[in-house]
């Protein structure tokens, strides 16, 4: 087949195909995760609450497991309205921009090696790009989603996503330095940006024994950077509906969507390969290690959501450069301190 499409100088379809296919495994990979987050997320909050959460939705047997299917069958169904004096170019391009630098991320994260024994899989480690420079490109990647707020916050030209807008900016602004900074703490440590060689640095010490500190950093500007509770303050329902995508309905909400929850995951990952050992431990397969790590600190960020307050935008802003900086500097300090002794 290779030299028959050579022969009629199509040879560039079949890595085309091969592109094509990886891509659409990779969407189908967070289409699921996205579903068995929200159901998670919905069983954790109702029992917080006291509540039983979805129950009906597959049988009140199965506790209401394809509540998640229901939902993303719905929201396909919606309707899609849009403002009539939107700005159309950002506006059609804003869920894009949000979307594709996350899905991107998702195809740079190696989940763990898998016991199989096949060569093409890069030593049997289950990942679509193993860069050299993987924790750079994801930090550089993870930026641009702000942007994608801003567009659809100016587009919508409505003054709940424009409030909201500006909000993101600042987060992303206050949070982003001590982010990158607690990253690179890691960075020297490890002596390598590439995250399989960041995790096999820490098979004997994880990082967050060696950098307590960075770990705080890095989980709390985590929450800030994917819009969680302490820190959503740009989303908060009470006081700007639904933030950015208020003006959002039907297969352009939902790209937001699959990204908010595709975030969620990316944090969980980067903390677990970053601290935690990545896909380090005894007996069970790595993949099954990488997710029991992620899915704990998932819990984590899901508990914390239905148990604290939602701050102010000035001590969210208040935090960021007078706490979370200066930690970030001084782990920064000592752990380049520790490594040169």
């Amino acid at each position: 087949m290779e030299g028959f499409l050579s022969g009629l100088g199509l040879s560039f379809i079949i890595p085309l195909t091969l592109y094509a296919i990886a891509a659409l495994i990779l969407f189908g990979f967070v289409a699921a995760l996205v579903l068995v987050t929200t159901y998670l997320e919905r069983k954790i909050l109702s029992d917080i609450q006291v509540r039983l959460g979805p129950m009906e939705t597959g049988g009140r047997r199965f506790h209401g497991i394809l509540q998640p299917v229901a939902d993303g069958i719905k929201l396909l169904q919606k309707e899609d309205i849009m403002p009539k004096n939107r700005d159309k170019l950002p506006y059609y391009l804003a869920p894009l921009v949000v979307f594709v630098p996350v899905f991107v991320i998702m195809g740079l994260i190696p989940l763990g090696f898998i016991p199989l024994d096949i060569a093409s899989l890069n030593k049997n480690l289950l990942v679509a790009a193993d860069l050299d420079i993987g924790i750079l490109a994801i930090l550089a990647l993870a930026v641009i989603p702000t942007l994608g707020a801003v567009m659809a916050g100016w587009s919508s030209r409505n003054k709940f996503t424009t409030l909201a807008m500006l909000r993101s900016v600042a987060q992303g602004i206050s949070y982003e330095i001590p982010f990158v900074l607690a990253a690179l703490a890691v960075v020297l440590a490890a002596g390598s940006m590439n995250l399989s060689e960041i995790v096999k640095a820490q098979s004997g010490l994880w990082f967050i024994f060696l950098m307590p500190i960075g770990f705080i950093v890095f989980f709390m500007a985590a929450l800030a950077e994917i819009h969680r509770i302490p820190f959503d303050v740009d989303e908060a329902e009470n006081e700007l509906v639904s933030g950015v995508i208020v003006e959002y309905s039907g297969m352009r909400f939902a790209f937001f969507y699959l990204a908010a929850y595709a975030e969620l995951f990316i944090a969980a990952a980067l903390i677990t390969i970053l601290f935690l050992g990545g896909w380090a431990g005894p007996v069970l397969p790595g993949v099954m290690w990488f997710f029991i790590k992620c899915f704990v600190i998932i819990y984590v960020i899901i508990w914390m959501r239905g148990t604290l307050p939602r701050v102010r935008i000035d001590q969210m802003l208040a935090v960021g450069w007078k706490v979370m900086l200066p930690l970030a500097l001084l782990n920064l300090l000592i752990t380049s301190s520790i490594l040169m002794l």
